[in-house]
């Protein structure tokens, strides 16, 4: 499913997404989600799902912040350190056919600014994100560690 597909559902006069209910989304860049004061990030100030596209639109990963705000949780996604971002050790490990650990540090920006450019699209609603993996499949979401999502 794409981008503008998912969109199509969420603007549909039917309030719900795969029979469940939902209160609001979020879109943008996750590029917007750095810390340099000039982005305004409030719209994704809930907790939910939120759904990463690739360069072309297609799903790459389903994530949830029930914990932590959408905003918060994708904050951690692009900050790309080695502990919080799965989507860092998924682009690595898929694209770059390398461990996160052993990047070099032009492979690490360019990592960085491939992820700012992708999309995403929240949704506030906590029971979401089981049944979209389910239904979407998404490519880094497979059953295992991210070094057996691509192989």
């Amino acid at each position: 499913m794409t981008l503008q597909e998912l969109k199509d559902i969420l603007n549909n006069k039917d309030p719900d997404l795969f029979g469940i209910e939902i209160k609001r989304t979020a879109q943008g860049k996750l590029g917007q989600f750095l810390k340099d004061g000039k982005n305004d990030c409030s719209a994704f100030e809930f907790n939910g799902v939120y759904i990463i596209f690739d360069d072309e639109n297609k799903i790459l990963y389903i994530g949830e912040s029930y914990k932590k705000s959408v905003r918060e949780r994708l904050y951690l996604q692009v900050k790309c350190n080695k502990t919080n971002s799965t989507l860092a050790k998924h682009y690595s490990c898929c694209k770059l056919k390398r461990e996160y650990e052993t990047l070099s540090e032009d492979e690490l920006k360019q990592l960085k600014a491939d992820i700012q450019n992708y999309n995403v699209l929240a949704i506030e609603n906590v029971d979401l994100e089981t049944r979209l993996i389910t239904e979407m499949n998404p490519k880094w979401n497979k059953a295992g560690n991210h070094k057996k999502q691509c192989e």
